[in-house]
């Protein structure tokens, strides 16, 4: 039984920031560097620049590493005193909450693969120039998630549009841009556009609130923990009743042999 407990505590202690609102004060924050590439972006109708949005993994104090995008489309960047935390993504009303919350899960894997693979080759997430390709496909998805979301959340119809110049923010497919970068806000667009893509639970989300008007709410996510099939479980009891037994054996005190 304590071994039990012991597990299931383990388990439930497994999930880093819980759904209830929590509190992250700046000070518990440490920021990496931001993984980026560079897109031909506008706002409104007329093309400003080249350059770039990406993202970048904050380590919280006592929870983890959280993969981090910018919640609002404005320029005050940084850490804000603290942070209100929740689970999950309510920001913007059912429809493009649902959207964002079909970019995060299906696309944030796929940079979380690339940034796994490129640390098994290279030890750690610093530059290296023997493996560029793979750093600049890190920074490729890392900017597809942060524009698009932007592209979202600025978006009030039902198909998202990133190309289209009569919306708020978008990108210029016009080749000045980094073309993997832009090939990926106009497919997972699409795949969010035809129902490809649609919530699902292989990320957890969180929403961080900041505490400073003046600097940008985020959107946290990490890879969710999975989620042991119903045979992994029946597995797990009974391996757990097999030790019970053999410890509840191993102290059972020693019957005195009849005079």
């Amino acid at each position: 039984m304590r071994i039990f407990t012991a597990l299931a505590g383990a388990l439930i202690l497994s999930t880093a920031i819980p759904a209830a609102a929590s509190t992250v004060p700046g000070s518990a924050i440490t920021t990496g560097p931001q993984y980026q590439t560079s897109v031909h972006y506008r706002f409104g109708a007329n093309p400003s620049s080249v350059g770039g949005f990406g993202g970048s993994y904050w380590d919280v104090a006592g929870s983890g590493s959280f993969f981090q995008v910018c919640a609002e489309l404005f320029d005050h960047d940084g850490v804000a005193p603290s942070y209100t935390v929740t689970g999950g993504i309510t920001s913007f009303g059912d429809f493009r909450d649902a959207q964002l919350t079909a970019l995060f899960s299906n696309a944030y894997p796929l940079l979380d693969g690339a940034v796994t693979a490129y640390v098994a080759a290279n030890g750690d997430l610093s530059y290296n120039p023997a493996l560029a390709a793979q750093w600049n496909s890190i920074g490729a998805y890392s900017l597809a998630l942060q524009t698009l979301t932007w592209s979202i959340v600025e978006n009030n119809q039902a198909v998202i549009a990133p190309a289209d110049s009569s919306t708020v923010f978008g990108i210029m497919n016009d080749g000045l841009g980094d073309p993997e970068a832009t090939g990926y806000i106009l497919g997972w667009a699409a795949n969010i556009n035809s129902g490809l893509w649609v919530p699902n639970g292989n990320v957890s989300l969180f929403q961080a609130v900041s505490s400073d008007s003046a600097i940008q709410n985020r959107y946290w996510m990490t890879m969710a923990a999975p989620v042991p099939e119903p045979a992994s479980w029946a597995m797990m009891l009974f391996g757990m009743a097999v030790v019970g037994g053999a410890l509840r054996h191993r102290h059972r005190p020693a019957r005195r042999a009849a005079a």
